[in-house]
Parts: C-alpha cells; sequence; structure tokens
C-alpha cells in the first residue's frame, strides 16, 4: 500500500507513477468541491469520478494515474491510496451520508450508549442536602487538571417548602466539600473525579442559566443538550429561601478531555 500525497490546481491535469489495482481517496481538503478525475494509464483506462471516501478497482494492474481536479473551485490538498487487489479496508470513520433506501439483512444490534458508560464506570450520580440554611448553593464541581470532562444530563431539586432555585456555572470551587462522594452507577468500582462541594452563600449566584419555583415536590431540569463542565469549572445550584432545606442531585458521565 502507497499513500500518496497529491495537490491539484484548478485545470491541472497531474500525472504520478503507480503501480496497483486499488485507488482510494483517502482524504481531501480545499476551498470548494473537492472531487477529483482519476484515470488508471495500462489498467482500465476509464475515468473516475472520486469524492473523499470512494475508490475503485481494476482487472488488470496499471502503471500511472492521471489525476485532475473535478470542478476547479480551487486547489485540492488530499491523499490517495494506491494498492494491489489483495488490499481491503472495512473502516466507516467520519461523517456517513446515506441517499436513498438502505436494505438490512440479517440482525443489527444497536448499542446502548447509557449502558456502555455505566459499564465501562464513566456514569455517575451525587447529590448534596445541608439541612436548613440561609440560601445554600450545592455544586458538582470538575478539579482543575483531571482530565476530564463532566457531562451533566439531569439536575433533580426538592426542597422542604416552596423555593426559588437558580443554577448557574461557577468557575470557583465551594467552600466545603459535601458528606457524600459522587458515586458511580455500576457497584463496587472506583467513584467519580467530580467533587461534591456546598456552602451557605447570603447573596444570589449571579448570570444564572436556570431559575425555576420549586415545591416540596421534586422538579427534574433535564435539558435537550447537557450541561458540559471543562477541567476547572462547576455546576452551582443555590436556594433562595432563608432557612430553607434543599436536596440536589446531578446525574451525569465522565468522558476524556
Amino acid at each position: 500500500m502507497i499513500l500518496l500525497p497529491i495537490k491539484i490546481d484548478p485545470g491541472a491535469v497531474v500525472p504520478v507513477a503507480a503501480y496497483g489495482q486499488f485507488v482510494y481517496f483517502e482524504s481531501a481538503t480545499g476551498p470548494g468541491d473537492t472531487s477529483i478525475v482519476v484515470k488508471a494509464q495500462g489498467g482500465s483506462g476509464v475515468d473516475y469520478i472520486l469524492k473523499v471516501g470512494q475508490g475503485f478497482r481494476t482487472d488488470e494492474a496499471f502503471s500511472q494515474l492521471i489525476i485532475s481536479n473535478n470542478k476547479g473551485e480551487g486547489t485540492i490538498t488530499g491523499v490517495v491510496v494506491v494498492a494491489d487487489q489483495n488490499f481491503f479496508d472495512n473502516r466507516v470513520v467520519g461523517t456517513v451520508s446515506i441517499a436513498g433506501t438502505v436494505g438490512v439483512n440479517g440482525v443489527v444490534e444497536v448499542v446502548d450508549g447509557g449502558r456502555a458508560r455505566v459499564l465501562a464506570n464513566k456514569a455517575f450520580m451525587a447529590y448534596a442536602d445541608m439541612g436548613a440554611a440561609d440560601k445554600p448553593v450545592h455544586q458538582l464541581w470538575n478539579p482543575a487538571g483531571s482530565g476530564k470532562n463532566v457531562v451533566i444530563e439531569s439536575v433533580t431539586v426538592s426542597s422542604g417548602s416552596v423555593n426559588t432555585v437558580r443554577i448557574a456555572f461557577a468557575s470557583a470551587a465551594a467552600a466545603n466539600m459535601a458528606a457524600q462522594p459522587a458515586l458511580s452507577k455500576k457497584n463496587g468500582v472506583a467513584g467519580s473525579i467530580a467533587e461534591v462541594r456546598q456552602v451557605i452563600n447570603p447573596t444570589f449566584l449571579t448570570n444564572p442559566i436556570y431559575v425555576a419555583y420549586v415545591s416540596t415536590a421534586a422538579q427534574v431540569l433535564a435539558p435537550k443538550e447537557p450541561f458540559v463542565l471543562t477541567p476547572g469549572n462547576g455546576l452551582s445550584v443555590q436556594g433562595q429561601n432563608a432557612n430553607g432545606n434543599m436536596v440536589t442531585i446531578f446525574e451525569y458521565y465522565e468522558e476524556a478531555v
């Protein structure tokens, strides 16, 4: 197998000495359409218009490729793979485009991403409960240098009485660690890198991303897209009542930065 770097200007026709029976257009960059025209001299002799991810085989071995810029919308820089007839590549990478109807024979197994994260010890739950406190703040904190992003799928809040709750991102860790650390959803394994923290804060959180009234019944905030905490950042939840009881539950998973 040979990797051939190419650079094809608009209107250019580039001959490339190459021997094989297989051609694959692996990658390309350019300002517009990046399709190329490839003719295998000594093989099929047919002009093939290739987009990235496409290729062809020839019945006979070719000794030269003639490559040109199909649309001429800008200079194309990329890589063409040349190999003999024994080469194959079953990888599926990048963005997959499907046009028309797809038929499937046999059994299709769908991977449950949530279950896979639990089994890999990447999914966690955490809670904070300070009891009666003046404007308590519960926080899930991703320590600097953790090497992980913390992806929060839901935040559940309940209160001993009707309360107003604020949720805001935080760039500083709350002063105190909560009594209960974050735990994995898989039993018998190590816990999370994230910290459950809390503090009494007589002033309201600034720049809240969510404000809501909460009754004694638990209220679940599960946005369409999750909250993501990069290392050195947190998510804080504050009850605005003086001497109010509040419990906060964070459901989340971790992924490498």
